[in-house]
């Protein structure tokens, strides 16, 4: 009887070994995460050419915007004196001039004159200039995003002030970034779906377009690290400098043609997930290692 026992404990524990063997060889997951930005590679950052009060305005969250349509209209009472002063100025410069005679004793002076006049002409042409800014348009079609909803008719605004930016919804491009870990199992045409974070709620089919076979050693864009609330784990440098922890490789990614994408944001953050070659933990565990003994060797 105790023979029996001792005989089904061995089968039980060598069944037990044989599974997790086998679990730990057999190729499961197929599934790999790509911390992804959705953004225009055509945009317009809209700020006041300077400082004036807002008079008109056609801002608006997600508004269609044509090529050369008013986005506001601002005045600004500084310019406005200052092309006044160097009107009357450029006028009594002219009046001068056409009262001066051809005689000797006065050439010197209308030598002077013109050139004061032509200083004056350069300075109120180069009023005119920032006066027409005043009224901004669009440089190409698109979607206003990142509208600042303070801002009405009526505001006096600041020429440092970000108050939207247009974007073209045709340019969105799509970039990832995959651990060392994974970068073998993926391949050009992979497909899969992005999903973004909270402001899109359906994932856009994508399809994997280009992988670096360089690392980065900076990210391009912050909001993927955690400090803003992403997935990568990074440090910044004194220069500002986004620096990943562990080694992180860059992808291209294409949204799917039949997909339309219409941003809320001009940046959207979320999750690539990408359909690769199924591996198993024994695979992952070895990749690891001969990525790490490469890299130390300097290949």
């Amino acid at each position: 009887m105790k023979a029996d026992y001792k005989t089904f404990r061995s089968v039980v524990s060598c069944l037990i070994f044989f599974t997790l063997l086998l679990t730990f060889f057999i190729p499961w997951s197929s599934r790999v995460d790509v911390p992804a930005i959705l953004k225009s590679s055509n945009e317009f950052h809209i700020f006041p050419p300077i400082d004036g009060k807002l008079v008109r305005s056609n801002l608006a969250e997600r508004k269609q915007i044509k090529k050369d349509d008013l986005l506001f209209e601002l005045v600004s009472p500084s310019l406005n004196a200052e092309l006044s002063i160097s009107e009357k100025r450029k006028k009594i410069l002219e009046t001068r001039l056409s009262r001066s005679s051809a005689s000797a004793q006065e050439l010197s002076s209308i030598t002077i004159l013109r050139q004061e006049l032509a200083a004056e002409e350069q300075k109120f042409n180069g009023q005119k200039s920032k006066h027409k800014t005043l009224e901004m348009r669009a440089p190409f079609e698109g979607m206003l995003v990142n509208v600042d909803r303070e801002v009405h008719e009526g505001n006096w605004l600041s020429g440092e002030q970000s108050i939207s930016i247009l974007i073209d919804p045709r340019s969105m491009k799509l970039t990832g970034y995959v651990k060392a870990s994974n970068i073998m199992r993926l391949k050009i045409g992979q497909h899969g779906y992005f999903i973004p974070d909270g402001f899109l709620k359906k994932s856009i089919p994508i399809e994997i377009k280009a992988i670096s076979n360089i690392s980065e050693v900076q990210l391009a864009d912050g909001l993927l690290s955690q400090q803003e609330g992403g997935l990568i784990a990074a440090t910044k440098d004194s220069n500002g400098s986004v620096i990943p922890h562990g080694t992180w490789f860059k992808i291209d990614l294409l949204i799917d043609k039949k997909h339309s994408v219409q941003p809320i944001k001009a940046i959207t953050r979320g999750l690539a997930v990408i359909n690769a070659e199924p591996q198993s933990f024994a695979s992952r565990v070895f990749n690891q290692i001969a990525f790490v003994l490469i890299r130390e060797s300097g290949f």
